[in-house]
């Protein structure tokens, strides 16, 4: 479904449940490397071990603060767990238009132009 930069989201089947959801992967851009041949990651350079220690707990955390949430605009996280040599959590799959269909322009590059509008006006 999409990529982004710590990680992959995938749409997944749960079979026995039949029903579409969403699995999120942790894997930051540029700092590891599927192994060939498996499911497994490997990080590119020990010298990034200890950071990417750390943002692969800061992922489950995000999970588990999102899972202790319910409320009807929250996303409901079915599952987190640690397989591969990385973490996954699963989301309910809900149908519809994605934010990008929504919003007319890229959020990254409105927030760009708003911090270069403020550093412009000494702010």
């Amino acid at each position: 479904l999409g990529r982004g930069g710590y990680g992959i989201t995938y749409l997944a089947e749960q079979v026995l449940a039949r029903r579409k959801v969403c699995i999120k992967e942790f894997f930051p851009n540029g700092y590891y490397k599927r192994d060939e041949g498996a499911n497994t990651i490997s990080i590119l350079s020990h010298s990034h071990v200890e950071i990417m220690s750390r943002f692969k707990e800061k992922f489950i955390k995000e999970a588990q603060t999102i899972a202790a949430l319910d409320h009807p605009n929250i996303i409901h996280i079915l599952d987190v767990f640690e397989e591969n040599n990385t973490c996954y959590y699963v989301m309910e799959y809900i149908e519809g238009v994605t934010l990008k269909d929504v919003v007319p322009f890229e959020v990254k590059d409105y927030i760009i132009k708003y911090q270069f509008s403020k550093n412009k006006k000494g702010v």
